[in-house]
């Protein structure tokens, strides 16, 4: 793919959503961050291909295989488009039937098939969740549901809430109804972003307790493979037994008290949801850049705290994500 192009993408990715644009050019997330922040850091130059030093002239079909079965090993949620996007990257001209019919050989063609020949071992996490002092700043995403009581008198509403563990940023959205798919677009097109915008060193996704997810590891596959889908390892925790419950616990009661005293007024109003989903970004924008939280010895704000924990700073607009619409 050309350089143009792909500043293209990125470009149309900033103004429409990441994932939107990702689904659009059949390119992953981790490929369309790369690409971001070669970018950032060399300019328009920094998106040509990187090619070999050489390309040997007796390069072997089998050699070519190899290295596109070594890909998707590294990448087993990856199409063949966007593995030929990778090769090219490499300086290797190959087509994306080129990497289909090898992909068919190997019977690769089905992502459920990749994932079994990466040999990765998705178990029900029996690993207990580290003490709740050893963790930094970015190091865990946590997920919780609020139930904010009946909408209009016909409809519950509730807020699905992505809350990092030490900081305090969160990112929240309102819906009127109980989906995992909600869960699933309020980390990929929200609390993910936000996270790779601030340099989180991501490792772990805690998941309290709540009526719409139970421990499986169907579950937790799946919420792997949306981690890995932007470059991130994270193990995935449901905080059921968990030895820092309590401590867990109390951070979601401070954010759930803050988020319903918000919250709560303009239900009274009967505002329709759409309103209220404006009012919630209005809300999660101030919490993390105005609302002063007491933090050990001294009061920040969640993304003043998270600064001064890591030397980090946005490099692109952070709040952009939040006002997304959905």
């Amino acid at each position: 793919m050309d350089t143009n192009k792909k500043l293209d993408i990125i470009l149309e990715g900033q103004q429409k959503g990441v994932t939107w644009t990702c689904l659009k050019h059949d390119i992953s997330r981790t490929l369309y961050y790369k690409w971001l922040n070669r970018y950032k850091e060399n300019g328009i130059n920094g998106l040509s291909s990187t090619k070999q030093n050489f390309v040997p002239a007796n390069k072997t079909s089998q050699e070519i295989e190899k290295k596109i079965l070594e890909l998707v090993k590294q990448y087993p949620t990856y199409g063949p488009l966007s593995i030929k996007y990778l090769t090219d990257e490499i300086g290797y001209n190959i087509s994306s039937s080129c990497i289909y019919n090898v992909l068919k050989r190997h019977n690769l063609t089905r992502r459920a098939q990749r994932l079994q020949f990466t040999a990765k071992r998705h178990n029900v996490s029996k690993e207990i969740f580290p003490p709740f002092e050893t963790l930094e700043s970015g190091n865990c995403l946590l997920f919780w549901l609020i139930d904010c009581g009946k909408f209009n008198d016909t409809k519950r509403l509730y807020t699905y809430n992505v809350y990092e563990a030490k900081s305090g940023i969160c990112c929240t959205r309102i819906y009127d109804s109980l989906s995992y798919t909600y869960v699933k677009e309020l980390l990929m097109d929200v609390a993910i972003p936000v996270a790779q915008t601030l340099h989180f060193n991501l490792k772990l996704f805690g998941i309290l307790p709540n009526p719409l997810m139970k421990n499986t590891k169907q579950l937790i596959e799946e919420f792997e493979n949306i981690f890995d889908d932007f470059g991130y390892n994270v193990n995935v925790h449901f905080l059921d037994d968990c030895n820092d419950r309590s401590s867990l616990r109390h951070l979601q009661n401070e954010h759930s008290k803050k988020c319903l005293a918000y919250l709560l007024p303009l239900l009274k109003k009967g505002l329709p949801i759409d309103q209220l989903k404006t009012h919630i970004q209005d809300f999660v924008l101030k919490y993390n850049s105005e609302y002063k939280l007491h933090f050990e010895s001294d009061y920040h704000t969640p993304l003043e705290h998270h600064h001064f924990l890591t030397d980090t700073k946005p490099v692109l607009p952070l709040w952009a994500y939040i006002y997304r619409p959905y």
